[in-house]
């Protein structure tokens, strides 16, 4: 006749197989998980870079358009040009103070 207490051991030990295994597939799918969101925010990341060059460009197209409406012959005027004299004459010593 065979003892029952085997029986318990060998559910014991299948539950700790059972429970190694489990284990096991949820570090699995931990690892899956992390490195599909590391992949996701990097796409995020830079999609938000792309956008943002790109918003930059638009903005410095149309402040070119603007000037080129405003100035066809793409000459500055002798009071613009005057203007950026002195801010190149001023950057050069230091900041300009007005009073």
């Amino acid at each position: 006749m065979r003892s029952t207490k085997s029986r318990p051991q060998r559910r014991a030990s299948g539950n700790a197989t059972r429970d190694l295994t489990v284990m096991q597939e949820i570090e699995k799918e931990q690892k899956a998980r992390e490195k599909n969101t590391a992949r996701l925010r990097a796409l995020r990341l830079a999609k938000e870079a792309d956008d943002k060059e790109r918003s930059e460009r638009i903005k410095a197209e149309k402040l070119v358009a603007i000037e080129r409406a405003v100035n066809p012959s793409g000459k500055k005027s002798a009071r613009s040009q005057q203007r950026s004299e002195v801010d190149i004459v001023d950057s050069k010593d230091g900041p300009m103070q007005r009073g």
